[in-house]
């Protein structure tokens, strides 16, 4: 029993106690580092040292930090050895979904695919038959590549399809990854489809075997990186956009003939890609996609840059539930959309209404006209919807030489956008929703081999977690592109030969006759497809795993009204679970091979001009028919327009009262400040 106490302590402070350990730092602090993952071993050191007075080395931080995350994240080791119930807990959860394993003789994970049900039904409903692929470094201490494939959904943002964990990326793990993706969507015909990559290593092999028959385009942004390394100077990289822009051979060909007039050496250079890889005028009509970068899969690699610093298992899970966030977004953004079209589309069209007033039509009839633009003829078909610059075959977005020719007819321009920007299409594209996964403790054991970790293989120096940035990205302090010499060769301005100048040239110092170099040479495009790694055979679980269940056989029993009752109630309250069904076939493959060209009319005097306006005046107002009728009640819908148009009103005079309010405040500020200096020379 202790019978008297005394507060006031007599003893030494001490500033290090061995049992303020790391891992009592990394347990103390857990949640407040779960709160923000991003705290730094400064802010965490001032943290302790204001709670316990204390302060610990930057390496027992780390520890503690790194005891933190695993608590948060679990052991970074054991779960590879979930990943088997992981993937039996996903294709439960959402049937339809796949999860691959590859593992070596050892019972080491070497690679890993998986894809989500909603994201290939909505690829396959909504999205243009266009896959951009790329891959991006995983920053844990097992290292590997995330090989990813992007589509492109009718307002022009990415959609993410599929998704592969592999060891390098080399043309065995790129065969191995496309072979799983083409099964996963159930391509058979490669003709329709379009590959958009870089020149990854190994990747334009495997594409060539797997999509033999598939528009193979490549990053015109990375070219131009190739090209920089040779040829310098903005005149020369702005020609080579203008080249890669071009969307007819002839404006191609004029763009060529001024490059070689820049540079001999530099259209050589060009001359000998392949113009369907990088030039719009060579690339097919059929996916309407122009777009010369890829983009779609840089913006997914920072999306999920915080993901990639995670344990393998976490990681899938933060971008399981990326995506799921994402697609609820979108579905609330459908919402909010009016008209036919997506807003970004609408933006585009917008600018090509605004670029049509320099524009002359010139009908000639049957739906044809000629455009002339600053001298220049265009011909534009509107029955075909074609012109004959070929961006509005190319995008499927009128260009502004066919909006001059819509406006001389009265037609909406929206109506002649491709049904693939659609608002109904974006829809179908988001319709479908990934459903939450159970708890790890809740998930199905499976009986398979125990997966082990990869084998680390340790690396010089401090790991990297920011990508290297090229010499033409950095920039100076005050936001200028930062002029840098770094992999250049100096040549000498004397005898013309590399690694030297005038100052330490022989030559000159002896007094010869300089030869120089009529041409320099330079390096053609590399060949990155050079791996002889023999090919895997894809290895998956679900041909021996399946879902097991116990059927009870049914017999007659007798129940009280109640209890059937509460039955029904809790039956009818539940959701409807989801189905497995086939994959569907593209629905913008299906729309635009199966269709038919509309036949044209033969005399101008049947399909005129006055009958097509009195055709389209006829649908108008049998629309405005049907909308009346679909209105039970017209004074209840006048009052909700009224209401509608009064809350605009009301809302435009907040905004205008705000404005007004901002103003007198400024002035107020403007008046105190003049004051002041006059105080301040009065005072002087």
């Amino acid at each position: 029993m202790v019978k008297r106490h005394t507060s006031k302590h007599t003893c030494e402070s001490k500033w290090q106690v061995r049992a303020f350990s790391a891992r009592y730092i990394g347990n103390h602090y857990v949640e407040e580092i779960r709160a923000n993952e991003k705290t730094t071993l400064k802010g965490l050191g001032q943290l302790v040292q204001k709670d316990w007075k204390m302060t610990p080395k930057r390496g027992k931080l780390g520890r503690a930090r790194k005891f933190a995350f695993e608590i948060i994240y679990g052991d970074e080791v054991a779960q590879y050895n979930q990943l088997w119930d992981f993937g039996q807990e996903l294709r439960r959860s959402n049937p339809g979904s796949t999860f691959f394993l590859l593992l070596d003789d050892a019972g080491h994970f070497k690679r890993c695919y998986f894809s989500f049900d909603a994201c290939k039904r909505g690829f396959l409903a909504g999205c243009r038959p266009i896959i951009f692929l790329d891959g991006c470094h995983l920053k844990t201490k097992f290292g590997g590549i995330l090989l990813t494939a992007i589509g492109r959904d009718p307002n022009d943002c990415i959609f993410p399809v599929a998704f592969a964990i592999v060891e390098v990326e080399n043309t065995s793990s790129w065969k191995w990854f496309l072979t799983a993706l083409k099964q996963d969507l159930g391509i058979v015909n490669t003709a329709p489809w379009t590959i958009m990559s870089d020149k990854q290593k190994g990747l334009i092999k495997a594409v060539t075997e797997l999509f033999p028959e598939a528009g193979h385009r490549f990053c015109v942004r990375h070219l131009w990186q190739n090209f920089n390394k040779n040829f310098k100077g903005e005149v020369l990289k702005n020609q080579l956009w203008k080249c890669a822009r071009s969307s007819t051979v002839a404006k191609w060909q004029e763009n060529m003939d001024a490059m070689l007039v820049l540079s001999k050496t530099a259209h050589d250079w060009l001359e000998e890609l392949p113009p369907a890889t990088w030039v719009k005028a060579f690339q097919s009509e059929f996916p309407k996609c122009d777009v010369l970068l890829n983009n779609n899969c840089e913006v997914f690699n920072k999306y999920i840059l915080e993901a990639r610093e995670l344990p393998v298992l976490a990681m899938i899970l933060k971008i399981k539930c990326q995506i799921t966030t994402r697609i609820y977004n979108k579905q609330l953004e459908a919402e909010s959309m009016t008209g036919t079209i997506c807003p970004k589309i609408r933006k585009k069209l917008e600018k090509h209404v605004e670029w049509s007033n320099i524009c002359e039509a010139k009908p000639s009839g049957n739906g044809i006209f000629e455009i002339m633009e600053r001298g220049t003829p265009y011909i534009v078909d509107i029955q075909k919807r074609s012109c004959s610059c070929r961006r509005w075959d190319l995008s499927g977005i009128p260009c502004w030489h066919a909006l001059s020719a819509l406006r001389h007819d009265k037609i909406s321009p929206e109506s002649y956008v491709h049904d693939c920007y659609s608002i109904e299409r974006y829809c179908k594209a988001y319709e479908h929703i990934i459903w939450p996964c159970r708890d790890v403790r809740e998930w199905d054991k499976v009986d398979a081999m125990a997966i082990k970790a990869p084998k680390i293989v340790k690396k010089v120096g401090r790991p990297q977690k920011n990508r290297r940035q090229q010499p033409e990205e950095k920039e100076g302090k005050n936001g200028y592109k930062k002029m840098s010499k770094h992999g250049t060769t100096i040549h000498c301005s004397y005898c013309g030969h590399p690694g030297h100048n005038k100052s330490g040239c022989i030559d000159y110092k002896l007094g010869l006759v300089p030869q120089k170099n009529s041409q320099k040479k330079v390096r053609a495009e590399p060949d990155v497809s050079d791996s002889d790694l023999e090919d895997v055979a894809l290895v998956t679980t679900e041909h021996h795993l399946h879902t097991m269940a116990f059927v009870q056989q049914g017999r007659e029993t007798y129940e009280p009204e109640v209890l059937t009752a509460l039955i029904d109630e809790k039956a009818s309250s539940q959701r409807e679970q989801a189905q497995f069904t086939p994959l569907p076939d593209s629905a913008f493959i299906q729309q635009n091979v199966l269709s038919q060209m509309p036949v044209q009319p033969s005399t101008i005097t049947k399909e005129g001009n006055l009958l097509r306006k009195r055709q389209v005046l006829a649908a108008a107002k049998l629309k405005a028919a049907s909308e009346r009728r679909e209105v039970a009640d017209q004074d209840k819908f006048d009052a909700a327009m009224a209401k509608l148009e009064q809350e605009e009103l009301q809302r435009a005079d907040a905004i205008e009262k705000k404005k007004s309010e901002a103003l007198a405040r400024k002035i107020a500020n403007e008046e105190k400040k003049k004051a002041k200096r006059e105080a301040k020379q009065l005072a002087a």
